[in-house]
């Protein structure tokens, strides 16, 4: 297995800064991180308030994520390519300044999510008209990290 991900890793390996993996269960479809001591740690996003003065989520403005199969997604949390933004044909600067990826920039600056159910079911917040985004609680078969 370490074999086939340094082959896969080889070709990007110099336009990266940095990189991880994601683990993800295969029965509940959670993905879990590494946090800074090695530990595994699942990231469970229960309904919040979103600040108006900040963006809706930093890590589809921060990050690029590589699929096994090439395609690149703006969130580590989507091993599925729900919010395909491009494939590893493409460079990196394509991608990122594609216009896919400048929208769901704009959308998460303004947080105006109505095209992206998977950010707002990540983030557990629904769209009300009056309000905005709203917290929407935990999700059904969740439980808060602590």
């Amino acid at each position: 297995m370490m074999e086939r991900n340094k082959a896969f890793l080889a070709p990007i390996l110099e336009r990266v800064d940095s990189f991880g993996r994601t683990r993800v269960s295969a029965a509940t479809h959670a993905a879990s991180f590494v946090d800074a001591e090695g530990r595994l740690a699942p990231v469970i996003h229960l309904g919040r308030t979103i600040s108006p003065a900040e963006p809706s989520c930093l890590e589809t403005l921060t990050k690029l994520n590589v699929l096994s199969d090439g395609r690149m997604t703006p969130c580590c949390g989507d091993i599925d390519g729900v919010l395909e933004l491009g494939r590893m044909e493409r460079t990196i600067d394509e991608v990122w300044n594609s216009p896919a990826t400048l929208a769901l920039h704009r959308a998460h600056f303004t947080h105006r999510l109505e095209d992206y159910d998977y950010c707002r079911h990540c983030l557990g917040v629904d769209i009300d008209p009056a309000r905005g985004l709203v917290p929407r609680g935990p999700l059904e078969g969740t439980r808060p990290i602590g």
